[in-house]
């Protein structure tokens, strides 16, 4: 059990990963597929409140993080990316001599790399688009 101060806060309790409500409710958060969701908690988990803008994940170890395919976990970013949930704050290289992995901002706070306020961007982003079913998956009527 955890111990609280009088503000009823925890003083040591486990880390947590933390995706504020309005985020949550958005209809672009809405709107995003599993692998999305699991990329974004991935860069999430990395945030300690501190190094917004600096929270490296390069593409590789996202998919290994979250068990998917490299090729699906770029994509994810790059979903990301429009939807307004993240920034690239500083591009990774894989080419280089020294690798390094992109670092990255999350929209809903201030970043610590430039100072800048939060840009809530997914808040106007349009939601994806469900796909659509064709008419051979859909269950037939019984006669």
């Amino acid at each position: 059990m955890s111990r609280s101060n009088k503000m009823g806060r925890s003083i040591n309790g486990p880390p947590f990963v933390r995706v504020p409500n309005p985020v949550y409710d958005s209809l672009a958060f809405g709107s995003l597929p599993p692998a999305c969701v699991a990329v974004l908690l991935a860069v999430v988990r990395r945030y300690n409140g501190k190094n917004n803008g600096y929270i490296g994940l390069a593409v590789r170890d996202a998919a290994e993080a979250v068990n998917i395919n490299k090729d699906t976990a770029g994509q994810a970013f790059h979903t990301l990316m429009d939807l307004g949930f993240i920034e690239q704050a500083a591009k990774g290289a894989f080419s280089l001599k020294i690798q390094h992995a992109s670092e990255w901002r999350l929209t809903w706070e201030q970043c610590d790399r430039t100072g800048r306020r939060p840009s809530h961007a997914y808040r106007t982003a349009a939601p994806l688009p469900k796909r659509i079913r064709r008419s051979g998956n859909s269950p037939s009527s019984v006669p």
